[in-house]
């Protein structure tokens, strides 16, 4: 087999029979780095690669063999579990793959050790060919005595061939084990069974014996994932009725499982509205200082404002203990999303030991019914400068170490935070900048940031920044030299930094190119250097800095008054880049923005940004685009209601936030005649369900990011009305 003409997920499979071979070494360590290395390459992150299904009949012996058999069973189940996300994955041909190598693993049903049991009957159900093996399950099922082996053989069962699971009611019943009666409920409630005392009693029976069957494998059932199916199939009302028993509502249940009661309830905030409302006055009385109570506490952040009226006294007692705390930041954090106004006195009083709520104070979170400006506050002004002079002061830097990453990442971020903090308060801030000034050095771009928000132009500061601006790499020397523009109108640093720049590569030839596109009054001295970094010759193989910074480049050129011909070669380049691999998702976007700034000149792009309709993540912006490459036809009235459906069908397909917000965006930006009929019936639908549109959101709440989208939604929705009052800011 020619191994070097199949790819895994680190390029050519060349390494692939060595690990293969290593698998059966005598070296137990060297053989756990095969079977890594394998997981590694072979299904990493839950993708196969064109080399998968070759190297699955090897795996397959092996474990049937006896060689590394659990660890092989496992990575065959997920290399069958992977599910494809475009044309070119070789998804199917990995599943059909371990669904033929399966034969002899068969009999390790009745294996004599219960993993290798539980982990072939839940990699027999990845294949989802329940006519080859769920026979052989069900059988195994009748004569197994472990209750963790029946738990994942129930699950399998249901995978392979849901129908088989209606013969399996009496498994709900008191006589058999709890774990095993919860497993129960969840195959038949997914299979359609009517929900009734005798199912809840299955679904709750493991909270008197503090038991579910092990969490920690993939083939058994958590207790948030039979709540999720009971939401799927009863709707919210009952599910939060189970989750209610689990937090103790019915009575006294232990801390354990409050704490699964809890987790099933962050689950289901994040999948319904209705869920957030009714979960709010369960969880309130839980949250204190206690671990539950600290969970509580973390799905009330979750769910944002509307959870502060019912809270906000609870989480105050846990924030104002003083000291190093963890528990106390992240309830700090939480007033300040929630706009509490003692939680400018208590981060003022403990300000080194609150890291998480200066990040709530320094970065309010986006997209907040009640976002507003960081209120001014003398007693906090004071204490972020004595902290800046702190972090400057030369004994600083012999301080110890943090260790951990938490306190690292921390020791990075604080001086940013910090200045962004001053950065909200803007020339009520100014009396800061020395205290700004002197952090400049190892925080330049938080730092600079604040200096031009102070407005601050003295001597001290303007020498100050020049002196920055010479030395450093270049994102530092852009950073200062933005400032310096913007308080004194001198271009030249941000110039010569630039010119720097452009000799680069990647992100650094990027990052200049974008900033020599706003030096209109220098093309003459940059159109030659960007020229000259286009015609670079590519690498061996294609990055996406590289991809970035050529669109970057040509967008540069166009915007300093040379042709079109550059800028569309590069921009169709990046377009069948998208069509033919799994691309930067944003580089792409950013390909499409930059078409868009071609007009008309952009049409040779029409075909490429037609076909990038289709993908929910560039939707928006390809709608944008050829609106602006081609008005007459797609700027028209009957060209924007055209463009209206495929926006909303993004909309609909999409669970993501960042993906979403613009494609609402996009469609305000349509004439009001285009947002009707299908149109408008399916935004009023999406806006009004209660199953959360955003599941991954772009800050701390998907459950916050969905409020806001519906917000931006009826805001669309109802713009042309008069009685609509505005948002407030």
């Amino acid at each position: 087999m020619r191994w070097s003409a199949l790819t895994h997920a680190y390029g050519p499979a060349t390494d692939t029979p060595e690990l293969l071979r290593q698998l059966a070494s005598d070296d137990p360590g060297r053989a756990h780095k095969a079977v890594a290395g394998l997981w590694g390459s072979l299904c990493h992150q839950g993708s196969v690669y064109l080399a998968t299904p070759f190297a699955v009949p090897f795996l397959a012996r092996l474990a049937a063999a006896g060689v590394r058999t659990t660890g092989l069973l496992a990575l065959l189940g997920s290399i069958a579990e992977s599910r494809g996300t475009r044309a070119s994955d070789p998804a199917d041909a990995a599943r059909r793959a371990v669904a033929d190598a399966c034969g002899p693993l068969v009999p390790l049903l009745a294996a004599d050790d219960p993993e290798v049991r539980s982990t072939t009957g839940w990699m027999l159900a990845q294949t989802r060919r329940g006519d080859l093996f769920a026979a052989a399950v069900a059988e195994r099922w009748e004569h197994e005595p472990d209750t963790d082996v029946r738990c994942g053989l129930l699950r399998a069962l249901h995978q392979l061939d849901p129908e088989l699971v209606g013969g399996f009611a009496s498994v709900v019943g008191a006589e058999q084990p709890p774990e095993l009666r919860m497993v129960a409920a969840y195959v038949l409630t997914a299979t359609g069974a009517p929900w009734d005392a005798a199912m809840f009693a299955a679904a709750t029976a493991w909270m008197t014996h503090e038991r579910e069957a092990r969490r920690d494998l993939p083939w058994n059932t958590r207790f948030q994932d039979l709540v999720e199916v009971v939401f799927r199939q009863h709707g919210v009302d009952t599910a939060v009725s189970v989750v209610a028993h689990a937090l103790g509502t019915d009575g006294p249940v232990p801390e354990s499982v409050r704490l699964r009661g809890i987790d099933a309830a962050q689950d289901l905030v994040g999948r319904s509205r209705h869920a957030s409302v009714l979960l709010v006055p369960l969880l309130a009385p839980l949250a204190g200082p206690d671990k539950v109570g600290v969970r509580a506490l973390e799905v009330l952040r979750l769910i944002g404002p509307a959870a502060a009226a019912a809270a906000t006294d609870a989480v105050l007692a846990v924030a104002d203990r003083p000291g190093a705390d963890q528990d106390a930041d992240i309830a700090l954090a939480t007033l300040f999303e929630w706009r509490v106004p003692a939680a400018l006195d208590l981060l003022a009083r403990d300000l080194p030991d609150r890291p998480r709520a200066l990040e709530a104070a320094a970065n309010p979170l986006p997209n907040r019914p009640n976002r507003t400006r960081l209120p001014f506050h003398a007693g906090l002004f004071a204490a972020v400068r004595s902290r800046l002079r702190d972090l400057a002061a030369p004994s600083a830097s012999g301080a110890s170490r943090p260790t951990s990453l938490r306190d690292r990442t921390h020791a990075l971020n604080e001086p940013v935070y910090l200045c962004n903090v001053l950065s909200a308060w803007g020339h009520e801030a100014a009396d800061a900048v020395p205290d700004v000034l002197a952090v400049l050095d190892f925080s330049p771009f938080a730092a600079s940031r604040t200096l031009a928000t102070s407005g601050v132009a003295t001597p001290e500061v303007v020498e100050a920044l020049r002196h920055a601006a010479q030395d450093g790499g270049f994102s530092k020397r852009e950073a200062v030299s933005l400032t310096l523009r913007g308080l004194t109108g001198d271009e030249a640093s941000l110039l010569a930094a630039v010119e720097t720049g452009l000799a680069g590569t990647g992100h650094e030839l990027a990052a200049a190119a974008h900033a020599a596109a706003q030096l209109t009054e220098h093309s003459e001295r940059l159109v030659p250097l960007l020229s000259e970094a286009l015609a670079r010759p590519a690498g061996p193989t294609r990055t996406t800095p590289d991809t970035e910074a050529r669109i970057h480049v040509a967008h540069a050129l166009w915007s300093l008054g040379a042709g079109p011909e550059a800028a569309v070669e590069v921009y169709a380049d990046a377009f069948t880049w998208a069509d033919s691999a799994i691309p930067s998702t944003w580089t792409v976007i950013a390909a499409i923005r930059a078409a868009a700034e071609l007009g008309t000149a952009g049409a040779p792009l029409v075909p490429a940004l037609t076909r990038l309709l289709e993908v929910p993540e560039y939707c928006s912006s390809a709608a944008d685009a050829l609106r602006a490459v081609r008005p007459a036809e797609f700027d028209t009235e009957a060209g924007q209601r055209d463009l209206a459906a495929k926006l909303v069908a993004a909309l609909a397909a999409s669970t993501q936030f960042m993906y979403q917000r613009p494609v609402v965006d996009a469609l305000a930006a349509l004439e009001p005649a285009a947002i009707s009929g299908d149109v408008r019936l399916a935004l009023e639908d999406l806006a009004a369900r209660d199953e959360r549109l955003v599941r991954h959101g772009t800050g701390l709440s998907p459950a916050g990011d969905d409020e806001a989208l519906r917000r931006r939604i009826e805001d669309l929705l109802t713009r042309d009305r008069p009685e609509h009052p505005p948002e407030a800011s």
